[in-house]
């Protein structure tokens, strides 16, 4: 929905922009409870994160603190809900805290690559010609290549460690951003809002942060929501090679890399890591769709 332009006195956007604004918001929260699925992944998602924030008040254990004696006892252990590890720590504990590595190396990446792809993509779907030739061209060259290969090449040269993991999967996620930006502005330009922004007399700087910016919003958003499940698995992946978190830190990837020796001895321990990566990646997608729906309001 195009954001309201000001009036020729340069006063504050009309009424009507705002009760239109307002019944839009009212309509997209509408739809966005009415779905099960939405209400699901929300729940999963708050319940992840407050446990994780929560850590210390869920558990008294040291997530990197074990018992030799207690290695590898089973889920359901008295004192041990998910069991222990191959070191003897408690899984339930280094599961909260290393939801805090997990979930902010998910999410992280994704916050600052639509930030610098938002930005990208715009600029150049507003200007055109050599800027945007030059701009898209060197997205291209990350775009071409498959995002898993490249963040394990990039976090190879940089070095094992959670900094480095979020810069590897930051630059990663720019490029199919910034192609996502480019499309929404390039269907925004053409668009009358944007020609009465110029003769305005409107910067181009201002057309693009108050005008295209609030008006590709949306659909930048959605994709980036989208991605925050793939950088979680991502995440995971570089931590299980040995790329990401380093020992002994409780990150979900990493405890993955940890217990696999122990898969025939202790299975349901094993898979206790993969299944809270599962269920955090899922969710965030079940939200993008659910949001993408929601925001649809002509299919209604």
């Amino acid at each position: 929905m195009p954001t309201a332009t000001t009036d020729s006195a340069g006063g504050a956007p009309g009424a009507e922009a705002d009760i239109a604004a307002r019944s839009f918001l009212g309509e997209v929260v509408h739809r966005f409870v009415r779905q099960k699925t939405a209400l699901g992944a929300s729940g999963v998602l708050v319940i992840l994160i407050l446990s994780a924030v929560a850590a210390p008040l869920l558990t008294r254990q040291d997530p990197l603190r074990g018992v030799v004696s207690q290695r590898l006892q089973p889920v359901g252990t008295p004192g041990h809900l998910l069991g222990t590890d191959e070191q003897g720590r408690d899984v339930f504990t280094r599961i909260l805290y290393g939801g805090r590595i997990s979930l902010a190396t998910g999410i992280v990446p994704v916050c600052i690559a639509t930030v610098l792809g938002t930005a990208t993509g715009a600029t150049a779907g507003y200007l055109g010609g050599w800027v945007a030739a030059f701009l898209m061209r060197t997205m291209d060259m990350f775009y071409d290549f498959p995002a898993l290969l490249l963040a394990i090449a990039i976090s190879s040269s940089l070095g094992p460690g959670i900094k480095n993991a979020i810069i590897a999967l930051s630059i990663v996620f720019i490029a199919p951003i910034s192609r996502v930006a480019l499309v929404a502005t390039r269907q925004e330009v053409v668009k009358e809002y944007v020609e009465a922004a110029r003769l305005s007399g409107a910067s181009t700087l201002q057309l693009i942060m108050q005008q295209l910016l609030a008006n590709i919003f949306s659909t930048v958003f959605v994709y980036a929501a989208g991605l925050i499940g793939v950088s979680i698995l991502a995440a995971a992946g570089l931590s299980f090679l040995g790329l990401g978190a380093k020992p002994p830190a409780p990150e979900w990837g990493y405890m993955l890399n940890s217990l696999r020796g122990s898969l025939y001895v202790q299975p349901w321990v094993v898979a206790v890591p993969g299944l809270f990566i599962f269920a955090a990646a899922m969710a965030f997608n079940l939200l993008s769709d659910a949001i993408n729906e929601a925001l649809d309001i002509k299919s209604a």
